[in-house]
């Protein structure tokens, strides 16, 4: 019994695969479809005892962009995919479930990043490239506010409703959504370094915000104003000299702002 259930778990997704010209071609929808019809929960019980309908390939249709895309993310939940597109700048809406896109909408500029504000897509922001954020509800834009300085990444810090933009300088700058203003930015030495990448820890107000002189400084959110400094510096570019993972002759980011 034992032996049959490693062989079980370690069974591979059949695809049906043929052969032009000694090109692959391998046809992903071939499987078992299910009616539309068909609950959520009825989906989960069928999946739990029909082995070919768990492991059936289900794909998103019009999953793609016209010319290029240039960020992706998905929100908590994990029904919806948010995808940043160019020529002209837009965003598409997914929705996993239904496997279908739920909307598209054109925004004035190139889009840098996209964070979801809440479970789904009603809330969310849109940092580009014309140094502006703009923030789209279920109805399409509500607002749009201009930043201090050209943003290259954003998080969400829940705790403290504040979004943290990442930008061409020594500077983190946080807008708090609940007030509408920006609170004192966090900033950091030497001033010639810019921020290039941040991220915001689930269980703590902790950010990690990575800079260009390959050293990621880490803030706490729970801090009062007064401390603005990074309370702890990781000097990536010298932990990994020699290993190959960055260019060691080019110390600046690649990103013209």
């Amino acid at each position: 019994r034992k032996s049959g259930r490693v062989k079980k778990e370690t069974q591979r997704i059949t695809m049906n695969v043929q052969k032009r010209n000694d090109v692959s071609i391998y046809n992903l929808s071939s499987g078992p479809t299910l009616p539309e019809w068909l609950g959520d929960r009825a989906r989960r019980n069928l999946s739990k005892r029909d082995e070919q309908v768990r492991r059936r390939i289900e794909l998103i249709q019009d999953f793609q962009m016209p010319s290029s895309s240039t960020k992706v993310v998905q929100s908590s939940d994990g029904r919806y995919i948010m995808v940043g597109g160019t020529y002209p700048p837009r965003v598409r809406c997914y929705d996993v479930h239904e496997l279908t896109m739920k909307f598209e909408r054109y925004v004035d500029a190139q889009i840098v990043d996209i964070v979801m504000l809440g479970e789904d897509y009603g809330k969310m922001g849109i940092l580009l490239d014309d140094r502006t954020i703009a923030f789209h509800a279920h109805y399409g834009k509500h607002e749009s506010v201009r930043v201090p300085k050209f943003g290259r990444a954003m998080a969400y810090e829940s705790t403290t409703c504040e979004l943290l933009v990442a930008a061409s300088g020594s500077e983190v700058y946080r807008l708090n959504l609940e007030e509408g203003r920006f609170s004192e930015p966090w900033t950091t030495e030497p001033a010639e370094v810019s921020a290039s990448c941040i991220s915001v820890a689930h269980a703590h107000p902790l950010a990690a915000v990575g800079f260009d002189d390959g050293v990621v400084r880490f803030w706490d959110n729970r801090s009062p104003d007064s401390l603005l400094k990074p309370f702890l510096k990781l000097d990536v570019r010298s932990a990994t000299a020699g290993y190959g993972f960055a260019d060691e002759t080019d110390v600046h980011h690649r990103n013209p702002h």
